[in-house]
């Protein structure tokens, strides 16, 4: 019997996953509880997760906006030390592919360099509750239901 874990081919982070199981209780929401369960998948190397540097920027920013500076501050370091992520630095290159994709797609800004993150790094799906994802098809929003 092999007991080795499937690993998946790399999956790129949209902040929304981080963020779920930070502003909402697992217990009532099922967004937080799909997006905690899908991350300990990537903590415990089942999945190979990518995310963009500006994914920290993003969840700080929410958590202190919404909850506290003292807590943006922690979490946003437990994001950097986060088990088997693997983060994207944010090029001219990919800012260049975001103004295009922002052109084709007239998606926001920080989706299309997410996108562009993903799609420069051969990754070609997202995990994400955001639906503005699914109107370029150079990446495939993963069906997180399908996970669990």
């Amino acid at each position: 019997m092999n007991n080795k874990k499937k690993v998946h081919e790399g999956i790129y982070i949209d902040s929304n996953m981080f963020l779920n199981p930070i502003l909402y209780k697992r217990e009532e929401n099922k967004e937080a509880k799909t997006s905690y369960n899908f991350l300990k998948r990537v903590i415990n190397g089942e999945i190979k997760g990518y995310t963009s540097v500006l994914t920290w920027d993003e969840l700080t920013y929410v958590v202190q906006k919404n909850i506290s500076k003292s807590d943006a501050l922690n979490k946003g370091q437990q994001l950097l030390l986060h088990p088997n992520l693997n983060f994207i630095n944010t090029t001219m290159e990919i800012v260049k592919k975001s103004q295009e994709i922002i052109e084709k797609y007239n998606i926001f800004p920080r989706d299309a360099i997410h996108i562009s993150s993903a799609v420069l790094n051969n990754i070609s799906k997202i995990a994400s509750f955001d639906s503005d994802f699914d109107k370029c098809e150079l990446i495939s929003r993963i069906d997180l239901s399908a996970l669990f």
